[in-house]
């Protein structure tokens, strides 16, 4: 949040990959996908839905409902 791009404004998708090259997540990639995985079977025994079963009952998205968003409409 230091960087002089950063604090510039200029920061776009490629922030990272154009101002800091050699930056890495200071986790193991092992760690965060153990840590997914035991989420997604809690999840799993909980019985609770996902999204596409909240679909099927009905419930609407958000993005269903903000109506026209897009620049020009």
């Amino acid at each position: 949040m230091i960087h002089p791009e950063f604090l510039a404004g200029r920061t776009y998708t490629d922030f990272i990959a154009r101002n800091m090259p050699d930056w890495a997540p200071h986790i193991e990639m092992k760690a965060t996908v153990e840590a997914l995985t035991a989420a997604a079977l809690q999840v799993d025994s909980d019985g609770r839905k996902s999204r596409p079963g909240a679909i099927t009952a009905g419930i609407q998205s958000p993005w269903e409902t903000l109506g026209a968003w897009e620049i020009g409409k």
